[in-house]
């Protein structure tokens, strides 16, 4: 807890998918994905009266997918056979914001 009754959240993620990862017998790929948050809450209110707590959140997530795939002698119909090789790529960029609020009251009154 903070002063004010306040609490705080920071969230930091790294996922990384390594180069040449193995995503399916025919495709191999490489990516990032980062997420970036913070979260304050403040409680209001509290003890014979029910707890009001207000919450706001920042999300930033953003990333990207790198993909090649394979395919080599498909048949796709009979005596009709193909290769082909396929690159792909995603990328992300999501922001978010969030306000949250809560009621509750200790059973015990």
């Amino acid at each position: 807890g903070l002063p004010w009754r306040m609490d705080m959240g920071v969230r930091l993620v790294n996922m990384t998918i390594p180069k040449n990862y193995r995503m399916s017998p025919t495709t191999v790929g490489n990516g990032q994905s980062n997420t970036i948050g913070i979260g304050l809450r403040r409680h209001f209110l509290g003890g014979k009266k029910p707890l009001v707590t207000l919450g706001a959140a920042f999300n930033r997530v953003s990333g990207y997918v790198n993909f090649k795939s394979k395919l080599d002698n498909v048949e796709l119909f009979e005596g009709f056979t193909a290769s082909s090789v396929n690159f792909g790529q995603l990328d992300w960029n999501v922001t978010s914001i969030g306000l949250n609020l809560v009621v509750s009251q200790s059973s015990r009154h």
